[in-house]
């Protein structure tokens, strides 16, 4: 039997203030509410719905298509304060104040996304084709105004490009590489991919993106001379059976931009397809770019160790590995030969950053590596995929340790515990949550600079091991608008939520992370052990179901309704 942990806090059920932030307001909501409209009757869009962000112990999160603010920390602070200081009885004026605060934007159409910036300075707001972006007010400036409501100045992005007469979204992502974490990245359905460099004091940065580049016209580019730009509004695109198989379902980075992943990870943009095909972009970088501080140094040890070998002997390459490494080598010696540009942060004048340049010579584009679907007898034939999460592999610091001196040993050896391959996990509407493990690792690639007069032999892609299937849903219990969808957890890469119609998820690979990481650093011949057969040593898993409604919640996930007023349960093998 499962053992009862713990209910929802009751600072967020009733009787407590912080009840009512996830509560709809008393009257009945037309629809208008603030410049506010509802899709129309007969109106369909089958996509992903993110309804709760957070800055810190912030969140935003909409109710009736209604964005509201509020701090966890002050509403969980001062529930306790006021049973501490009179037991059961409130102060008039504090039990009277406002739990939430409510931002005034003007946007038409259901609110279907939000996505606070890494600088915390933007708010990004997704409907199912059109997205704005807000300029956040600072924490003091929520706790300082008395007002219910607080108006937020908002920029629509691509006025031309992201409108109801073109491809819906798919995702809305920040770049880990973006200068401040002011870079947003948006893929649409029709696979565009375009890459906006925002400043708040240039109000054309909102108008146009950097970068845009159509992934099924890269899929067939044979040089960097080809088009692969998206459509424009007002061009039609004609029909072809290959754009039904092409339709995007989601995208993420392969990394968050930590200074313990993989280089490669925070530059790579992974995409998957409704039918469960999966396309990489590596390295895709905004025009002006912020490396970690262990990003470029372990790009050299990489690239220059691969260098070598290749001047030893080019044969241990294969197929058109050599020029690859070649072009990597070019790309990182165009970086290596910059002067970096130190900027100050907004929020610490005394601290200042290295801001780079993305180099040209290669070409602004990547390679589309893949499509290459999962592997064989590692799902069912046909798949609905709704969501895509990668979990970058930590850095090779012992590649590291050749380059740099010994007094930078220590700080590179801090902050390496991880696995040394990524996880993919996919996401399908049936409530599947299928697990991969990608060993080998994804590197940058390009298009050659003219096309090649003879076939070029096919490029390398990596390859996913499968390593388990889950059940998220019981069978038949998925309706044809089920959306899952991933949630990450603040405290651990390695853990994450589910969201769904029937519940909340979480699921923690910790347990096993540790144990295969010695199997594959490990000389045995023998496979390493899957997260299943970790699980039955020791795990712990935590649902949280039936489907959601607002008497108690869980503010850490993402829900795809109102919150549920059911226990957190932790099952144990």
């Amino acid at each position: 039997m499962p053992k009862l942990l713990s209910y929802t806090p009751s600072w967020l059920t009733r009787p407590s203030p912080g009840f009512e932030l996830f509560v709809p307001d008393k009257k009945p909501w037309s629809g208008s509410q603030n410049g506010f409209k509802l899709p129309t009757e007969g109106e369909e869009y089958r996509g992903p719905r993110r309804t709760i962000a957070h800055r810190n112990t912030e969140v935003f999160m909409t109710v009736d298509n209604q964005i509201r603010w509020s701090d966890l920390s002050m509403l969980k602070y001062n529930w306790e304060s006021l049973h501490r200081r009179d037991g059961d009885q409130t102060e008039e004026g504090e039990s009277a104040r406002q739990p939430y605060k409510v931002l005034e934007v003007l946007i038409d159409g259901d609110i279907r996304q939000l996505s606070v910036s890494p600088n915390g300075q933007f708010l990004a707001i997704a409907t199912s084709h059109t997205i704005h972006v807000g300029l956040l007010p600072s924490p003091a400036e929520f706790d300082g105004n008395t007002d219910r409501s607080i108006k937020m100045k908002t920029f629509t992005l691509g006025p031309t490009t992201h409108v109801l007469e073109m491809s819906p979204v798919a995702s809305i992502l920040w770049h880990p590489c973006g200068v401040h974490g002011s870079c947003l990245v948006t893929v649409t359905v029709e696979a565009a991919v375009r890459v906006w460099e925002l400043n708040k004091s240039n109000q054309w940065s909102f108008d146009a993106p950097t970068l845009a580049v159509d992934l099924r016209k890269l899929e067939s580019a044979k040089s960097q001379k080809d088009n692969v730009s998206p459509r424009r509004l007002g061009n039609k695109q004609g029909f072809s059976v290959d754009m039904i198989d092409f339709e995007i379902a989601s995208a993420c980075f392969g990394g968050v931009g930590a200074s313990d992943e993989s280089p490669w990870s925070a530059m790579t943009l992974w995409t998957v397809t409704t039918e469960g095909d999966i396309g990489v972009l590596c390295p895709l970088l905004p025009t002006r770019w912020q490396p970690t501080a262990t990003q470029i140094p372990s790009l050299t040890a990489i690239v220059n160790a691969q260098k070598e070998v290749l001047a030893l002997d080019p044969s241990i390459f294969e197929g058109n590995e050599a020029p690859l490494k070649d072009d990597q080598w070019k790309w990182l010696s165009e970086i290596d030969a910059q002067v970096p540009l130190l900027a100050a942060r907004e929020d610490d004048i005394t601290a200042q950053d290295a801001i780079y340049t993305r180099p040209e010579r290669l070409g602004p584009i990547p390679r589309l590596q893949g499509l290459f679907q999962l592997p064989a007898g590692s799902s069912e034939e046909y798949l609905d995929v709704s969501d895509i999460r990668v979990v970058a592999a930590k850095r090779d610091t012992q590649e590291m340790l050749r380059e740099e001196d010994d007094e930078f040993e220590e700080d590179l050896q801090e902050g390496t515990e991880g696995l040394s391959a990524a996880i993919v996990c996919i996401l399908t509407t049936d409530g599947r949550l299928h697990l991969f493990l990608d060993v080998e690792g994804v590197e940058g690639q390009w298009l050659p600079a003219k096309a090649p007069k003879r076939q070029a032999a096919e490029p390398k892609f990596p390859e996913l091991i499968p390593l388990e299937v889950l059940e998220t849903l019981a069978p038949g219990k998925s309706s044809q608008e089920e959306w899952p969808t991933f949630s990450s957890d603040p405290f651990s890469c390695y853990s994450f939520f589910v969201t769904h119609s029937q519940g909340v998820f979480f699921f923690s690979l910790e347990p096993w992370v540790e144990r295969l990481e010695a199997e594959l650093q490990s000389t045995t011949t023998h496979g390493a052990q899957s997260p299943a057969r970790y699980d039955n040593e020791s795990s712990i898993s935590i649902k949280t179901s039936p489907p959601p409604d607002p008497n108690h919640h869980r503010p850490q996930p993402q829900p795809h309704a109102s919150p549920s007023p059911t226990p957190t349960w932790a099952t144990s093998s």
